[in-house]
C-alpha cells in the first residue's frame, strides 16, 4: 500500500474500524518522525482488534525507542504470543519493513548506550535479548 496521507485520511473515514488502516496511518507517521500520531493511530488499530500482531509489534519498537523498556517489552511479548511469525509478516510490506528495519536498529542503539553507561543493568540486559530474539 502507498502512504499517502490523504488516502489513509479517506480511508479511515469509510471504514474507521479497519485496523489496517489505522495501522499503516501509524506506519506513515513514523516515516514522518511524528512519534506521537504513530502511537496514537497504532493505538487506534489495536482498539479495533486487539489480536493485531503487527500494530503490538510496531508499537513495542516504538516504545524501546522511546526509552519505555518495560511497555514495550510488553508489547513485543504480547505480539509475539499472538503470532509467532509477526515479525515476518511485519516484514512482508515493503513500505513497513523500511519502518521496522530502522525502529530496531535505532532501539538497539538506544539499548546498546543504555548498556555503555550501566553495564550492570540486568534490565538493559534482559531486553536487549529479547528484541534480538524477535
Amino acid at each position: 500500500m502507498a502512504l499517502d496521507i490523504k488516502k489513509l485520511e479517506a480511508l479511515i473515514k469509510l471504514e474507521p474500524d479497519n485496523p489496517k488502516h489505522w495501522f499503516y496511518l501509524g506506519v506513515y507517521y513514523i516515516l514522518q518522525k511524528n512519534i506521537g500520531e504513530a502511537y496514537k493511530a497504532l493505538e487506534n488499530s489495536i482498539k479495533r482488534n486487539p489480536y493485531f500482531a503487527q500494530a503490538q509489534f510496531l508499537i513495542g519498537f516504538l516504545l524501546i525507542y522511546n526509552r519505555d523498556f518495560k511497555n514495550g517489552i510488553k508489547y513485543l511479548e504480547k505480539a509475539y504470543t499472538i503470532d509467532e511469525n509477526v515479525f515476518f509478516k511485519t516484514k512482508s510490506d515493503y513500505e513497513v519493513e523500511k519502518v521496522l528495519d530502522e525502529l530496531i536498529r535505532d532501539s538497539i542503539k538506544i539499548l546498546q548506550d543504555q548498556i555503555e553507561v550501566n553495564p550492570n543493568n540486568l534490565e538493559n540486559l534482559y531486553i536487549m535479548g529479547r528484541i534480538l530474539f524477535y
